[in-house]
């Protein structure tokens, strides 16, 4: 028996603005984590495009959760929404440098780090159903400061 080997296909882009006021909040466990808001995003590709509506991020210097709900940019729009749980590595100067870097220091570059998510993707709407259900969501991600950009890929 043969298996089909995944392919990937380039979903759409989401790129989203944080405000730079963070907050703190501890969580079960005692673990203390930060919340950001974001203020304004877009997404595009060939699954539509739209606009990123505000949502928040949880993030530590390893691990940044994100949700948002996407709004296509259809006559009629349908309502996309997207949680990510991704992981940051690196050598610890370079994680330093993506998390805590001032705004007249220069942006490290992406691929001086990795930045993976597995990501899910729902709607209840009928016209994108089929096209973001059943299916393995993956991405890959730049950081910096109150900016994330994530390429998501269908699996």
């Amino acid at each position: 028996m043969s298996l089909p080997m995944p392919t990937l296909e380039l979903g759409f882009r989401v790129t989203v603005r944080f405000a730079p006021d963070v907050a703190e909040t501890v969580v079960e466990g005692g673990k203390t984590v930060e919340l950001a808001r974001a203020v304004c995003g877009s997404w595009s590709g060939p699954l539509g495009s739209g606009v990123v509506l505000t949502r928040l991020k949880t993030r530590s210097i390893h691990q940044i959760n994100t949700a948002f709900k996407l709004r296509t940019g259809d006559e009629e729009p349908a309502m996309l929404e997207m949680g990510t749980r991704g992981f940051l590595s690196g050598t610890p100067d370079v994680l330093r440098q993506t998390a805590g870097r001032t705004d007249d220091e220069a942006r490290v570059d992406p691929r001086r780090y990795c930045y993976r998510m597995a990501i899910s993707l729902t709607t209840t709407d009928t016209r994108y159903v089929k096209k973001v259900g059943g299916a393995l969501w993956v991405g890959a991600a730049m950081w910096d400061l109150d900016e994330l950009v994530i390429d998501a890929y269908r699996v």
